[in-house]
């Protein structure tokens, strides 16, 4: 369970996040509006996390191995490459934002 709380912590101590948190005060909300906001939604995302991560650790299979249960051996690839898809979009929403905080310094 340790290590649920420490991926959780993780995934919420990064930039995106604390330009999320400017943005919702500077949207109107108070300091702790916007941490509560921010909390609720990775709870939010946390427990479906963790219910996808339960079997993988259990018994040691990776994800794509963990979705032919559910979608056959053809069909696992869908929910890989749409996780791929996220991964990628994700990684550009953080190397934007790291590219944006780097040439505004400059």
């Amino acid at each position: 369970m340790l290590s649920f709380a420490a991926l959780w912590i993780s995934m919420s101590a990064c930039i995106p996040t604390y330009m999320l948190a400017s943005g919702l005060i500077g949207g109107g909300m108070n300091w702790w509006q916007a941490i509560l906001t921010i909390f609720l939604g990775n709870l939010i995302v946390l427990i479906p996390m963790i219910l996808n991560a339960h079997a993988g650790t259990l018994y040691g299979i990776p994800f794509p191995v963990y979705c032919r249960a559910s979608f056959g051996t053809k069909g696992a690839n869908v929910p890989a490459i749409l996780r791929a898809l996220v991964a990628c979009g994700w990684f550009a929403s953080r190397r934007g934002s790291a590219v944006r905080r780097s040439t505004k310094s400059a």
